[in-house]
């Protein structure tokens, strides 16, 4: 997409982009989506420049992940893609019987769909069959855009698919999210729930390979819309997502008490930190006799052992990171049902006792200084194709080297590899505890497909911290967080620190504005800024 003409309007180049993240992600649930299809849903016009994008995308595509030729390619469930110019050709909206979908997917796959049965968009349908977000709204850059329909909010609700797994959110629309007739603030979808907002209604349809054997007849979409009283509450929590009052950053049960978990090769000592993600030990590696972070993650219980050598797979291209502002990664392996890493172990200073010894001035270039060095980082991972996606203080670990500070990023990468193998766990108010004021809205809205500019914004975010101990927006007592992410202003910086120089404080708010496009093209230049305030 980087390649498109310039000079197209804003409007196409985003259906453009929607209709190629749609092909990608035929493509990489097993499919072989039609061009032909795709271009059916533009205007003539139009279709020149769709058809390049396309073809381009195809072709990286077929290098990097050719489809299986021995099983064959299967075929394309259904596409939309709409224009908010031309209604979808009624041939491309028709959707698939159920009966055709378990054939085509030969009840291998698990998939959640979303087929509109009443509304303005009556028709239209979205087939997920690997973990994906996605908003809904009547704004152009709404994956699910439902412009037609004026009772629709310009953010309505969110929806987090990892099929068979399904979560919905509502994002404080005007008038109400309802799940078959009962408003609903969140809630985890099941097959045949009817979802409505405004004057759209659909129909979820939820296909597990793993209970197609013991499970009862679906019940049809007819009778689930008529069906009276709030859907039925699981008696389990789906498997991908612990309970809300879990959420809190514990230790596992495997891990509690005085015996560690032990991991062949390492020698643990005391615990130095817990997360949602897992545990983190001070440790020693004993090949090398040297000190490591070695963090122990136990996704067995949440996901298939495919899943878990997919993350090892991912994981491993930490190893390329070979930078002096990256945390250096030691060694990713599995020791029986746990997932580890080992990095180097760098003890850090505490942000707000190390700054409050100095002046209002003097914090500002230790602040710049630093957030220099993590940019620096930040520009070499981005040049390699990698965004960190969950740039925060508590992810920058600062140490004292040779008489001078150091800043080195953490955890690169971890949170992006672990959501793909599991729900990102950025889904109900109080669950993201640390990332959230530092996302950006871009990210937020489809963390799968986040850029180099979420990063920038992270990176804004977390140096208006360090310059002022307060986040860009206040979160606390807002009706929504995510919808203040999406759409509150960012708190003017000299408001909380006057001595911010003029010039730095619009640096920061470009980092922070809400549309990508605004804010620094590159790490390298927003970096090239900021260190006109070191001297």
């Amino acid at each position: 997409m980087n390649d498109l003409n310039p000079d197209l309007s804003v409007d196409l180049l985003r259906r453009i982009d929607a209709a190629c993240d749609r092909f990608e992600e035929s493509w990489r649930g097993g499919l072989v989506p039609k061009i032909e299809d795709y271009l059916a849903l533009f205007r003539s016009d139009e279709k020149s420049s769709l058809l390049d994008a396309l073809q381009s995308l195809q072709q990286e595509l077929t290098l990097r992940n050719p489809i299986n030729s021995e099983t064959g390619p299967k075929t394309l469930e259904f596409i939309a893609v709409e224009s908010s110019d031309d209604p979808p050709a009624p041939q491309t909206r028709e959707f698939l019987e159920e009966s055709q979908n378990e054939k085509i997917n030969d009840n291998k796959t698990a998939r959640v769909t979303f087929r509109v049965i009443a509304g303005p968009h009556e028709g239209l349908g979205f087939t997920f069959h690997e973990h994906n977000t996605l908003f809904a709204g009547r704004l152009p850059r709404a994956q699910l855009r439902l412009e037609k329909d004026l009772h629709f909010s310009r953010h309505h609700f969110r929806l987090e698919v990892n099929p068979p797994t399904c979560f919905l959110m509502d994002l404080n629309s005007r008038n109400g999210t309802f799940v078959n007739g009962e408003r609903v603030k969140d809630r985890f979808l099941l097959d045949g729930d009817i979802v409505s907002g405004g004057r759209t209604k659909m129909v979820v349809s939820i296909f597990d390979p793993q209970e197609v054997k013991s499970k009862p007849a679906t019940t049809s979409p007819k009778a689930a819309e008529v069906r009276q009283g709030p859907a039925p509450i699981p008696t389990k929590r789906p498997p991908s997502i612990p309970p809300k009052s879990e959420a809190a950053r514990k230790i596992p049960e495997e891990h509690a008490g005085d015996s560690p978990v032990s991991i062949p090769g390492y020698e643990i000592h005391e615990q130095i930190g817990a997360g949602d993600l897992g545990v983190v030990y001070r440790a020693r590696k004993l090949s090398s006799n040297e000190l490591c972070a070695l963090k122990v993650l136990s996704p067995a219980a949440h996901t298939d052992e495919a899943s878990i050598q997919a993350f090892l797979r991912q994981a491993s291209v930490l190893n390329q990171l070979q930078h002096p502002h990256i945390i250096r990664l030691l060694e990713l392996g599995a020791a029986g049902q746990n997932i580890f890493l080992a990095t180097e172990y760098v003890g850090s200073y505490n942000w707000d006792d190390f700054v409050s010894r100095y002046t209002p001035e003097k914090r500002v270039r230790i602040a710049c200084g630093v957030m220099s060095q993590i940019l620096s980082a930040l520009g070499y991972a981005h040049d390699r194709s990698l965004v960190h996606r969950d740039v925060k203080p508590g992810n920058i670990l600062i140490t004292r080297k040779d008489e001078k500070l150091v800043a080195k990023l953490a955890d690169f990468g971890i949170a992006k590899q672990y959501t793909t193998a599991g729900m990102s766990q950025v889904t109900r108010d109080g669950d993201v505890l640390g990332s959230l004021p530092f996302m950006s809205p871009d990210q937020f809205l489809n963390s799968r497909d986040a850029r180099p500019t979420c990063d920038l914004y992270s990176a804004g975010a977390t140096l208006y911290w360090m310059l002022t101990g307060y986040e860009p927006i206040p979160l606390d007592g807002h009706p929504c967080k995510f919808l203040a992410i999406l759409e509150a202003p960012p708190t003017p910086i000299q408001q909380h620190n006057p001595s911010v120089p003029d010039a730095l404080a619009r640096i920061v708010h470009c980092a922070l504005e809400k549309t990508p496009e605004k804010r620094f093209s590159s790490a390298a230049e927003m970096r090239h800024q900021i260190k006109a305030f070191l001297k």
